[in-house]
């Protein structure tokens, strides 16, 4: 994702949970709807990022991976080493549970982990979150 505006696809993320849980940030927002949302937005957001980062990888060997949640299912099912047809019923949140340690092993510009400093807001979690992307970047940069 070379190109991409990372405070751009926060927004978006964070303007779709917002409507999920009927935000509307003109009025303020109860901190518990607000803490829901920056959370789903951070799922959204890395599993977006995660996927630009496989994508590659699949459409080298002339897959068609037209959506996030088909390359989240080739990944479930290569991590794992499970038939292709297992991850067929699963949506993007049980993939991404599934792959929870391997986005761990994926690494984010630092433009990508200032929006997500930026877009956390107050979230009690944020400077763990924060502090783990950072650590990631870090150690896959020693490891190149």
């Amino acid at each position: 994702m070379t190109e991409t505006n990372y405070q751009t696809l926060w927004a978006d993320h964070e303007r779709l949970a917002h409507e999920a849980f009927d935000i509307d940030m003109r009025c303020g927002a109860d901190p518990v709807a607000w803490n829901k949302a920056a959370r789903r937005t951070l799922m959204a957001f890395l599993a977006d990022l995660y996927v630009e980062y496989w994508r590659p990888t699949y459409t080298l060997l002339g897959l068609d991976m037209p959506g996030t949640l088909s390359v989240l299912q080739a990944r479930a099912a290569e991590v794992h080493h499970w038939p292709p047809n297992i991850t067929d019923d699963m949506d993007k949140e049980a993939l991404f549970k599934a792959l929870a340690t391997d986005f761990s092993h994926c690494p984010l510009p630092a433009r990508a982990i200032q929006a997500v400093e930026f877009g956390l807001g107050n979230l009690p979690e944020k400077r763990d979150v924060v502090d783990r992307l950072r650590a990631q970047a870090e150690g896959h940069q020693a490891r190149a």
